[in-house]
Protein backbone atom coordinates (compact mmCIF):
# COMPACT_ATOMS: atom_id res chain seq x y z
CA UNK A 1 0.00 0.00 0.00
CA UNK A 2 2.89 2.43 1.17
CA UNK A 3 4.39 1.71 -2.98
CA UNK A 4 1.15 2.56 -4.58
CA UNK A 5 0.55 6.21 -2.67
CA UNK A 6 4.15 6.88 -3.68
CA UNK A 7 3.50 6.00 -7.06
CA UNK A 8 0.56 8.09 -7.22
CA UNK A 9 2.26 11.07 -5.76
CA UNK A 10 5.46 10.72 -8.50
CA UNK A 11 2.28 10.59 -11.07
CA UNK A 12 0.57 13.45 -10.12
CA UNK A 13 4.04 15.58 -10.15
CA UNK A 14 5.09 14.32 -13.37
CA UNK A 15 1.95 15.55 -14.49
CA UNK A 16 2.02 18.78 -12.72
CA UNK A 17 3.47 21.19 -15.87
CA UNK A 18 1.08 19.57 -18.12
CA UNK A 19 -1.16 21.77 -16.21
CA UNK A 20 0.47 24.80 -16.71
CA UNK A 21 -1.40 27.56 -19.30
CA UNK A 22 1.87 29.82 -19.36
CA UNK A 23 5.79 29.41 -19.06
CA UNK A 24 8.91 31.27 -18.70
CA UNK A 25 12.24 30.37 -20.06
CA UNK A 26 15.43 32.01 -19.39
CA UNK A 27 18.90 31.91 -21.76
CA UNK A 28 22.12 32.62 -20.94
CA UNK A 29 22.39 34.55 -24.19
CA UNK A 30 19.58 34.69 -26.51
CA UNK A 31 16.69 32.88 -27.35
CA UNK A 32 16.73 30.03 -29.63
CA UNK A 33 15.71 30.05 -33.23
CA UNK A 34 11.84 28.77 -34.27
CA UNK A 35 14.39 26.36 -35.77
CA UNK A 36 16.24 25.13 -32.68
CA UNK A 37 13.66 23.92 -29.86
CA UNK A 38 16.16 22.74 -27.55
CA UNK A 39 19.10 25.17 -26.56
CA UNK A 40 20.27 25.09 -23.17
CA UNK A 41 18.61 27.54 -20.96
CA UNK A 42 19.52 28.49 -17.57
CA UNK A 43 16.36 27.95 -15.88
CA UNK A 44 12.71 28.55 -16.24
CA UNK A 45 9.29 28.35 -14.66
CA UNK A 46 5.47 27.74 -15.78
CA UNK A 47 2.05 28.19 -14.21
CA UNK A 48 -1.50 28.81 -14.31
CA UNK A 49 -3.61 32.16 -14.71
CA UNK A 50 -3.82 32.49 -11.04
CA UNK A 51 -0.95 32.15 -9.92
CA UNK A 52 1.27 34.52 -8.45
CA UNK A 53 5.33 33.92 -8.36
CA UNK A 54 6.66 37.03 -6.22
CA UNK A 55 10.68 36.74 -6.14
CA UNK A 56 12.08 33.72 -8.46
CA UNK A 57 16.01 33.36 -8.53
CA UNK A 58 17.41 32.14 -11.90
CA UNK A 59 20.37 31.06 -13.22
CA UNK A 60 22.52 34.83 -14.31
CA UNK A 61 20.32 34.89 -17.92
CA UNK A 62 20.52 37.69 -20.60
CA UNK A 63 16.95 36.92 -21.85
CA UNK A 64 13.62 35.62 -21.67
CA UNK A 65 11.45 33.39 -23.92
CA UNK A 66 7.28 33.80 -22.62
CA UNK A 67 4.85 31.73 -23.58
CA UNK A 68 0.58 32.42 -23.53
CA UNK A 69 1.54 34.78 -20.75
CA UNK A 70 0.10 37.35 -23.15
CA UNK A 71 -3.31 34.71 -23.42
CA UNK A 72 -3.46 34.14 -19.47
CA UNK A 73 -3.13 38.03 -18.88
CA UNK A 74 -0.37 37.97 -17.11
CA UNK A 75 3.01 40.22 -16.51
CA UNK A 76 6.76 39.73 -15.98
CA UNK A 77 9.45 41.64 -13.68
CA UNK A 78 13.01 41.28 -14.19
CA UNK A 79 15.64 42.11 -11.62
CA UNK A 80 19.37 42.14 -11.50
CA UNK A 81 19.34 40.37 -8.01
CA UNK A 82 18.20 37.65 -6.42
CA UNK A 83 16.52 39.35 -3.66
CA UNK A 84 13.81 41.30 -6.44
CA UNK A 85 15.00 45.08 -5.56
CA UNK A 86 16.65 46.05 -8.52
CA UNK A 87 14.16 46.57 -11.55
CA UNK A 88 15.86 45.61 -14.76
CA UNK A 89 12.50 45.86 -17.09
CA UNK A 90 9.02 45.96 -15.70
CA UNK A 91 5.52 45.08 -16.68
CA UNK A 92 6.40 42.46 -19.78
CA UNK A 93 2.88 41.35 -21.14
CA UNK A 94 3.93 39.98 -24.78
CA UNK A 95 4.88 36.58 -25.83
CA UNK A 96 7.82 36.18 -27.15
CA UNK A 97 11.41 36.59 -26.72
CA UNK A 98 12.88 39.68 -24.77
CA UNK A 99 16.71 40.10 -25.24
CA UNK A 100 18.62 42.16 -21.85
CA UNK A 101 21.65 44.38 -22.95
CA UNK A 102 24.23 42.66 -22.04
CA UNK A 103 25.86 45.20 -19.13
CA UNK A 104 22.74 43.65 -17.59
CA UNK A 105 21.98 40.54 -16.13
CA UNK A 106 18.61 38.89 -14.79
CA UNK A 107 18.72 36.90 -11.90
CA UNK A 108 15.24 36.73 -10.81
CA UNK A 109 11.86 37.46 -12.11
CA UNK A 110 8.31 38.05 -10.67
CA UNK A 111 5.61 37.15 -12.60
CA UNK A 112 1.93 38.21 -11.51
CA UNK A 113 -1.61 38.50 -12.95
CA UNK A 114 -1.93 41.79 -15.10
CA UNK A 115 -2.69 45.04 -13.11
Amino acid sequence: MHFSSIATVAVLAMLQPALASWQVTTYETSCPSPDDLTPPSTGGTAGSGTDEIWCNPVSPSHSIFNNNIEGENMEITLFSDVGCNYVVKDRITTNGCKVIPKDTVIEAIRILPRR
